[in-house]
């Protein structure tokens, strides 16, 4: 499995570069369902299970910590979930206060002490980031997160945030959870129906000066490939059509079934091979409900792409 290293509070540790997600997919799946899901993607290198206090109610936190306790395996377990997250219209919950009932939620949810990647969801343009920066602070000062990083913040705020943090001898973020794949978001329609920041060129250019990891969610663009490779566009959902369907990903597509008849592997490999081998130190997040889902989606666990390969996936031109 590709791993990425995560600057950690008090040492750096590595995690894979492909993550589990929890959240509403897998609503409808019984716990034995989520625990063959979780063997079979650890059982194939993955280290990352990434949560929050609220996915399916509760439920996913607290199948992790019975999996978890059940196993025996908290210790190569790489536990990520977040807090602060708010539904657009309500007030921003960006409190040491807030941060820490949903901390102490979590750990009650996971029967664990600590969190190892612990983020800090939603921003409030309207806060300054130095309140934020001393109360994650404060967080981290009761010793139960081993990494700090933000979802869904502007490059704009990350920068004040960790230029602030790095001033007051802090700590800051070291990555942001937003949209990035191979398939670029290109209108208002995904950011409008998810209330979610997207990856682009500005944004990308700026993740790689400045050494900051992103945690891509829809990493796979909903599908968008491995479905139009194997069926055709007409075979997609429609919001993934709205989506993603623009010349610039159909040129996209193309690359990736050049690729898929060259090495004979599925859609997974290039299109979660284009976040884990990236320049921009990148982790794929990925959900599966079943495991032969699961196991196409980890065939991407170990390629290697080289710069140029990456290059040829993205380039339209």
């Amino acid at each position: 499995m590709n791993t990425i290293t995560v600057k950690g509070v008090k040492e750096n540790f590595e995690i894979s570069r492909i993550a589990f997600g929890t959240g509403s997919a897998l609503k409808e799946l019984s716990k034995e369902e989520f625990f063959q899901l979780f063997d079979t993607f650890f059982a194939k290198g993955g280290t990352v299970l990434d949560t929050a206090p609220g996915y399916n109610r509760g439920k996913s936190e607290k199948y992790i910590g019975e999996w978890m306790a059940e196993r025996g395996n908290r210790d190569k377990v790489i536990i990520s979930t977040k807090a602060c997250h708010t539904f657009e219209g309500e007030p921003s919950r960006l409190t040491l206060k807030d941060m820490l009932e949903d901390l102490e939620l979590s750990l009650s949810q996971l029967q664990t002490d600590y969190i190892d990647l612990f983020w800090i969801h939603n921003d409030d343009v309207t806060k300054p980031v130095s309140e934020i920066i001393d109360a994650v602070n404060e967080v981290i000062k009761t010793g139960k997160v081993r990494a700090v990083g933000c979802s869904n913040w502007s490059i704009e705020r990350i920068e004040a945030a960790n230029n602030y943090a790095k001033e007051a001898g802090l700590y800051g973020f070291f990555a942001n959870q937003i949209q990035w794949s191979l398939a670029r978001v290109e209108t208002d329609d995904y950011k409008k129906a998810f209330n979610a920041l997207v990856m682009d060129d500005e944004s990308y250019d700026w993740y790689v000066k400045n050494d900051v990891a992103v945690f891509a969610f829809s990493s796979v663009a909903q599908g968008f490939f491995s479905i139009a490779a194997k069926d055709g566009l007409e075979a997609l959902p429609e919001l993934t059509r709205q989506f993603f369907e623009t010349p610039n990903n159909i040129k996209r597509l193309e690359n990736v079934k050049a690729y898929m008849a060259k090495h004979h592997v599925p859609a997974s490999v290039p299109v979660i091979g284009y976040i884990t081998n990236n320049k921009l130190p990148g982790v794929a997040l990925t959900s599966a409900t079943n495991v032969d889902i699961l196991n196409e989606t980890m065939a991407a666990a170990d390629v290697h792409l080289t710069e140029e390969e990456v290059d040829q996936l993205f380039n339209v031109d």
